[in-house]
C-alpha cells in the first residue's frame, strides 16, 4: 500500500512524492513494463488509474 506524505495509507499502486504530485503505477495488457500517471488531487488520479485499467 502506497502512502501520503503524513504516513496515512492511500490505496495500492498511488504514493504521493515529496513535492506534492501523487503517482500511480498502472500496468497495461502486453507491456510488461509499469505506466507512471501523475495528478495534484487524489480523486482524479483514483478516476485516471481506474480508466488506464479497461
Amino acid at each position: 500500500m502506497g502512502k501520503n506524505l503524513k504516513g496515512k495509507s492511500i490505496g495500492r499502486g498511488i504514493c504521493q512524492r515529496k513535492d506534492g504530485l501523487y503517482q500511480a503505477k498502472v500496468y497495461m495488457k502486453g507491456n510488461p513494463k509499469p505506466t507512471y500517471i501523475y495528478d495534484s488531487n487524489l480523486n482524479s488520479l483514483r478516476l485516471k488509474k481506474s480508466i488506464w485499467n479497461l
